[in-house]
């Protein structure tokens, strides 16, 4: 910890992750206790197997787990809010690896890298306060449009300019090459 201090490094947090790991019940305690040390905290994903491949989890699970816990010591730390899990999930991962410059937040000069999310669906609402919303409602299937760096990558919750049966069909044979080479149990049946 005092390195990680020392150095100005950032830590980033897989939620699912790392709740799920058997040999690290810590997260709830390095969430609080690096956020109060000043650490920059990002969010990631780290395996599909362990969860879904989502950031609204990521952060929704790191909201939920971000809350100081009575008769502990860390009892009298700032609890986690909206707003700083959309901060980790956005512009402190831009931080880490350098490049909050260029993207992370809507700013004129950076790219312009936008999600934005149906708030008509009907798990949206009503909408009451958004950081709630997008933190603890949205999901992917909220997700209507995607643009980064001025090129449109999804638009009306479809993907744009991805074949996607080809990309299905690609991620099916490379598992099944993967699962024969393996054999035993993970031979394909």
């Amino acid at each position: 910890l005092e390195a990680v201090v020392k150095t100005g490094a950032s830590v980033s947090l897989s939620p699912t992750s790392d709740l799920r790991t058997p040999y690290d019940s810590s997260f709830h305690d390095a969430l609080l206790v690096l956020r109060e040390k000043g650490v920059n905290l990002c969010l990631s994903i780290d395996s599909a197997l362990l969860a879904s491949v989502s950031m609204f989890e990521q952060m929704a699970t790191t909201w939920y787990v971000g809350v100081p816990w009575l008769d502990t010591p860390m009892e009298k730390y700032p609890l986690i809010d909206f707003t700083y899990v959309l901060e980790m999930a956005t512009i402190n991962g831009a931080k880490a690896i350098g490049i909050a410059d260029k993207t992370g937040s809507l700013k004129p000069g950076k790219r312009a890298d936008i999600i934005m999310i149906r708030t008509t669906d009907i798990n949206m609402v009503p909408l009451g306060e958004v950081h709630s919303a997008l933190v603890r409602v949205a999901t992917v299937a909220n997700v209507d449009t995607v643009i980064c760096d001025g090129c449109v990558l999804k638009r009306a919750g479809k993907i744009v300019g991805v074949d996607i049966e080809t990309v299905v069909r690609e991620a099916e044979a490379t598992l099944y090459d993967l699962r024969s080479r393996a054999g035993g149990s993970w031979a394909p049946r």
